[in-house]
Order: C-alpha cells, then sequence, then structure tokens
C-alpha cells in the first residue's frame, strides 16, 4: 500500500467519525504483503501513549469498505 493512499484512508475515517468524537485520530498499518491492514482510532489526548483510548480493526485491504459499514461504523454509534 503506497503512503498516498493510507493517508486518504485515514482522512476519510476521520472526517467520517468527526461529528460525534472530534478528537478522534486515525491511523492505518500496512501488516504483510498480502494486503492485511490494520486501522487504529484514538480519541483523546494520550491514548497514543497509554493505549486506553484506542480500537483497532484488521481486515484485507479489499474488505476496507465492508469493515467501514459492518464494524466501524456500528462500533462508534
Amino acid at each position: 500500500m503506497k503512503h498516498e493512499q493510507k493517508e486518504k484512508m485515514e482522512n476519510e475515517m476521520t472526517t467520517l467519525l468527526k461529528s460525534k468524537h472530534s478528537d478522534i485520530r486515525t491511523h492505518v498499518d500496512t501488516l504483510d504483503k498480502k494486503g492485511t491492514i490494520n486501522i487504529s482510532f484514538f480519541w483523546d489526548r494520550i491514548s497514543n501513549e497509554q493505549w486506553n483510548g484506542m480500537k483497532s480493526f484488521r481486515c484485507h485491504i479489499n474488505d476496507y469498505p465492508n469493515i467501514i459499514e459492518t464494524e466501524i461504523l456500528p462500533y462508534f454509534g
């Protein structure tokens, strides 16, 4: 996955959830060469350091649109 594609996904998810969670941040990591990605969300200013306010989702890059609808949006309500 290219850096630009990761940034686009991060910005898309942050924008999508920003109305309900104004301090949310998104980070996308590539886990392997088969297309598995990890999408992490942080929603308070210290969660990057302490991991208390974070949630991550793992999926194949091709399943990304489906994971948004079936797991990410329902989780953040």
